[in-house]
């Protein structure tokens, strides 16, 4: 009698090398799916675990890497295929990680903290400021916009706006830098502010 199933499919964690007899002789298959793979079930050839995740001996999925950190190719540095959650890598500062994947804070947000594994964690600029580009880490990449210039208010940033008729360009860090706008004048061009 022939079992009508027959081959029977490796259980998930397992896979089964086609070709050689040996390994399917047995519900052991051809053993355990390496470390850096998964085999999800009826796996001839073991899958690599992409980023970001990692897949340790005898896995039958790829497992995330934890909240607050993130893997190979999570928006770090792309490297081969993890075996351990140990490989996951803390968040870096600028960003906050969800899933094994490094998210950017966005334009006029910072994050001076490693491990951030929230979106919260990318704090807003001061009023009237912004950063020039995404992924800072520190409350002095925020600059003043457009039309106004920095202060200092109890040591922290402060943006005030250019007086009227006058114009700035953003981070611009004094109100020296506030200019008679196109079709104004100053009428006392030596007094100090």
């Amino acid at each position: 009698n022939v079992e009508e199933e027959f081959p029977f499919p490796c259980a998930p964690g397992l896979y089964g090398a086609a070709g050689i007899i040996a390994d399917q002789s047995s519900s052991a298959c051809s053993g355990p799916c390496p470390a850096g793979a998964y085999c999800p079930g009826a796996t001839a050839t073991p899958i690599p675990c992409g980023p970001p995740t990692f897949c340790p001996l005898g896995s039958p999925l790829a497992t995330p890497c934890p909240p607050g950190t993130a893997g190979a190719g999570g928006g770090i540095t792309p490297r081969s295929c993890k075996s351990s959650v140990d490989e996951c890598e803390v968040c870096p500062k600028g960003h906050w990680c969800s899933g094994g994947t490094s998210i950017a804070c966005s334009i006029g947000t910072f994050n001076d903290v490693l491990g951030s594994d929230d979106k919260s964690a990318c704090m807003q600029c001061p009023d009237r400021s912004s950063t020039t580009a995404d992924a800072r880490t520190d409350a002095s990449d925020c600059v003043c916009v457009e039309n106004h210039y920095a202060s200092e208010r109890d040591g922290q940033l402060s943006c005030e706006a250019c007086p009227a008729n006058s114009d700035a360009p953003a981070a611009s860090t004094s109100i020296s830098s506030c200019l008679c706008a196109e079709g104004f004048y100053d009428a006392q061009p030596n007094a100090s502010a």
